[in-house]
């Protein structure tokens, strides 16, 4: 049986610089998997969304694509909602359509493995679930990821902290990507997890690349968002 090598990222919020400086290394992959939040926080909503729905990779919906959508901002702090008040004037009409397409889950079978996909857990789009998680809490989310999808999930892929993590729980594993855009573990390099599967193996990494943050910050304060979400990106926090 043949290896599989699948790419999964997550919270590119806007920052077509960081994805554009995976690009090159993710079109060597068999499949590419995002977790949402494709937008939020950055300057280039049109431009993430072009380029996601171009390379048609599989995409589950995350809260700030939500938020857009559906333009409640209430549960967002100042420069949050401020950058999703601003993707909302700016975000053209074919981009908005296709994040209202996107689904909360998704399933997907590789090798003999079974992926489930979702932006914050299977309860809601808006939790998070660090690495510390007690591993109790983590079996329920497995076990609502499979009632939710109706098969057993081997693999719980998961966004929305911005923080890699990958934790063992049981037979299953919980995965998360860390950001692609905005890194908040101190480290400011993109981030995203390279799975290799090969029948019931899975292997997995984090991977990090340098991109032009200067551009993607100096283009935040060009389109007068919070400077506060061009300064992070210098820190990964």
């Amino acid at each position: 049986m043949s290896k599989e090598r699948v790419a999964v990222i997550s919270d590119i919020h806007s920052n077509f610089h960081a994805l554009e400086a995976l690009e090159s290394k993710l079109e060597t992959y068999d499949k590419v998997l995002c977790l949402g939040d494709l937008v939020g926080y950055g300057a280039f909503p049109n431009e993430v969304i072009r380029k996601i729905c171009e390379k048609k990779w599989v995409t589950v919906i995350g809260n700030h694509d939500l938020a857009v959508i559906e333009g409640d901002t209430s549960n967002f702090n100042p420069v949050a909602a401020q950058a999703i008040i601003w993707t909302r004037k700016t975000i053209k009409k074919p981009n908005l359509e296709f994040i209202e397409r996107m689904e909360f889950k998704k399933l997907l079978d590789v090798g003999d493995i079974t992926l489930g996909m979702f932006h914050g857990s299977p309860y809601s789009v808006s939790e998070y679930i660090f690495p510390l998680t007690p591993q109790q809490y983590l079996k329920q989310l497995l076990a609502k990821a499979g009632d939710e999808l109706g098969v057993r999930v081997d693999i719980l892929l998961l966004g929305h902290t911005h923080i890699p993590m990958a934790v063992k729980c049981g037979n299953s594993l919980v995965l998360n990507p860390g950001s692609v855009g905005q890194p908040r573990d101190r480290d400011p390099r993109a981030s995203y997890m390279e799975l290799i599967i090969n029948g019931r193996k899975a292997e997995y990494r984090v991977i990090r690349e340098k991109y032009p943050v200067e551009e993607a910050a100096k283009s935040i304060i060009g389109e007068n968002l919070p400077v506060f979400n061009a300064e992070r990106l210098f820190f990964g926090c």
